[in-house]
C-alpha cells in the first residue's frame, strides 16, 4: 500500500481574516488532507472576531486533487471511511460560516478545483499554472455530489468545455469563461484574496450562524445527494469518488 502523501496546514490571522495555507507534495487529498482542513477550520471558528477564510498552496499547486495511488491501495472499509471524511469537509467548507476566497496560486487540478469551488470566490494568480478538471483523461467519472455542484456553478457551455472535455484554462482565460471572480498578479493572489475579503466584510455584520444558514438553503440540493447508498466500490471503480 502506497503511504500517503503528507500535508501540513497551517492558519493565521490577517485582523478579520483568516488564512489557509496547504504545504506539501502538490497538495493531494487523502484522509490526511481531510483530517488536517477539519482541524484547521476548527481553529478558524475558534476565533470570534474573525469574518472571512481565505485558502491557498505554496509552490507550483494550489492543489493537484486525489491522492491516486494511496485510495488505491487501501482496503474497502478504509475507503468508504475516507469516502465519508471527505463528504463531511466538503459539505463543511461549502457552507463555512463566514465568506471564503480560494487563493488558487498555481496548479488547481481535478479535485483540487472542486475545493476550490466549494469557496464562495476564487481569485487566480496570472502567469503560473493551469486550472483544469482532468477527470476525462484520468478515465474517472464525477460523483453525484460533484455533479451537483458543477452544475449549480458552471453554466452548460462551462460543464461542456471544463468538465466533459477537460480544458485547461489559464487565470485569464478562467476569468473571461466565468470560472474564477478575479485575476491577481504573479505572487499576489494571497493579498489580492484577503482585500476582496476584507473587502466583503469589514462594514458588515454577518452573523456566523445566518451566513451558516443561508448557505445551508440555498444549496441543499448538494447537501442532500446521497452517494452513501451506492455499493462499496471494487478497486477498479475507488476513482469515482
Amino acid at each position: 500500500m502506497s503511504p500517503q502523501v503528507p500535508i501540513h496546514i497551517s492558519v493565521e490571522k490577517k485582523g478579520i481574516v483568516a488564512v489557509l495555507t496547504m504545504s506539501g507534495s502538490q497538495n493531494r487529498i487523502n484522509m490526511m488532507f481531510c483530517d488536517k482542513w477539519m482541524e484547521a477550520l476548527d481553529k478558524v471558528e475558534s476565533w470570534p472576531d474573525v469574518k472571512a477564510l481565505v485558502t491557498t498552496g505554496s509552490g507550483k499547486f494550489y492543489s493537484n486533487g486525489l491522492d491516486l495511488e494511496y485510495l488505491m491501495g487501501i482496503s474497502q472499509d478504509e475507503f468508504a471511511e475516507y469516502g465519508k471524511r471527505f463528504m463531511e469537509l466538503r459539505k463543511r467548507l461549502l457552507c463555512f460560516p463566514m465568506v471564503t476566497v480560494a487563493a488558487i496560486n498555481g496548479h488547481c487540478f481535478a479535485g483540487g478545483v472542486i475545493i476550490a469551488l466549494l469557496h464562495d470566490y476564487c481569485v487566480m494568480q496570472n502567469g503560473k499554472g493551469w486550472l483544469c478538471l482532468n477527470e476525462v483523461d484520468l478515465g474517472m467519472q464525477m460523483p453525484p455530489f460533484v455533479q451537483v455542484l458543477l452544475k449549480t456553478k458552471f453554466s452548460p457551455n462551462q460543464i461542456r468545455d471544463a468538465v466533459i472535455y477537460g480544458r485547461r484554462y489559464t487565470a485569464s482565460e478562467a476569468l473571461e469563461f466565468g470560472l474564477i471572480d478575479k485575476v491577481a498578479n504573479e505572487g499576489q493572489a494571497v493579498q489580492a484574496s484577503v482585500d476582496m475579503a476584507r473587502s466583503l466584510v469589514e462594514k458588515r455584520t454577518y452573523a456566523r450562524q445566518m451566513v451558516h444558514d443561508m448557505k445551508s438553503d440555498l444549496y441543499s440540493h448538494i447537501l442532500t445527494v446521497d452517494e452513501h447508498s451506492r455499493p462499496s466500490p471494487t478497486t477498479e471503480q475507488k476513482s469515482r469518488l
